[in-house]
């Protein structure tokens, strides 16, 4: 009897691990695979995303403080760019650990329009892949929908990327928030595919040149004054 109950307090204790390690995240099992990318370079895609070196301020602290040089413009460019890895640091983002391109893609928005990522260079582009019936998906638009409104005039662009659900369903979802970002469907999951959205919600922070900054897994609340400061930096960077 004794050894019944140590057993099944084993069992409970390891499923409750289990649980909270996954609760701020959801693993796609839904619709099953994502999708696999179309072109060599969309193929290689995933493993360059998702394998991307991670750094935080202890394994480099050259690019977080910033190194001196003969050149204060050079300088100074490096000092900033430490200065944001610090705060996408501490705020729990993940550093890409070199310089990584996005890659880019064309999807309908709900209006049937065809939106290139592309398109939005020049801008700072946070891009969210989700879906409406991921529970920390849900949780998170209306902060989204409220760093839009703040940002939107400074040149922040979100694009919520949907993964495999009809447009009806969204558009639904959509119209009861109240979300005014634009939303894309990605009808086959092959753009998630692409930029290795295994857990969602996943989210980039792209560059107003392309390239990704940064990558986090999981809902968080985008309304708060760590997140404002980051993305005013990277907005007047």
């Amino acid at each position: 009897m004794k050894k019944t109950i140590f057993f099944m307090f084993i069992v409970f204790s390891f499923l409750l691990l289990y649980s909270c390690s996954r609760k701020n995240s959801t693993v796609i099992e839904k619709t099953g695979n994502t999708g696999t990318a179309g072109t060599e370079s969309e193929k290689q895609a995933p493993a360059q995303l998702a394998n991307a070196a991670v750094k935080d301020s202890k394994t480099d602290k050259s690019e977080v403080t910033g190194v001196q040089s003969n050149n204060n413009r050079k300088s100074t460019v490096q000092t900033i760019s430490g200065t944001l890895n610090e705060k996408f640091t501490k705020l729990g983002f993940q550093l890409a650990g070199k310089k990584l391109p996005s890659i880019n893609f064309e999807l309908k928005n709900l209006q049937g329009k065809s939106v290139s990522l592309e398109s939005f260079k020049g801008s700072i582009v946070f891009l969210n892949f989700w879906t409406t019936w991921c529970p920390p998906c849900r949780a998170e638009v209306p902060s989204m929908q409220k760093l839009y409104e703040k940002f939107r005039d400074k040149g922040l662009v979100i694009l919520g990327v949907d993964l495999q659900e009809d447009k009806q369903t969204v558009r639904k979802f959509v119209k009861k928030e109240g979300l005014t970002y634009p939303v894309l469907l990605d009808s086959d999951g092959r753009i998630g595919g692409t930029y290795g959205a295994r857990s969602i919600p996943t989210s980039y922070i792209i560059d107003k040149k392309g390239f990704i900054l940064a990558r986090t897994i999981g809902g968080r609340e985008w309304d708060k004054p760590g997140i404002y400061e980051l993305f005013d930096a990277l907005l007047n960077k």
